[in-house]
């Protein structure tokens, strides 16, 4: 018994509530920033700017497109 002994218990870490805070409010702004990409994905496939795009990804698609 001659070893030394601590009796002070473990303190809880103070930093892991506000790792989690941060996780969860991470994934909330994320899902937010993904629902609302989504939204305006959709809205923009039906505009002309949409359509005008879809035209141009078309033409690049085509494999024949690219020779001059």
């Amino acid at each position: 018994m001659t070893e030394p002994t601590s009796h002070i218990a473990p303190t809880r870490d103070s930093h892991a509530d506000g790792r989690r805070w941060r996780l969860q409010l991470s994934l909330i702004f994320s899902a937010a920033f993904l629902v609302a990409l989504l939204l305006f994905a959709q809205h923009i496939a039906n505009s002309r700017l949409g359509r005008t795009i879809d035209a141009h990804l078309g033409q690049l698609a085509d494999p024949a497109s690219w020779t001059p």
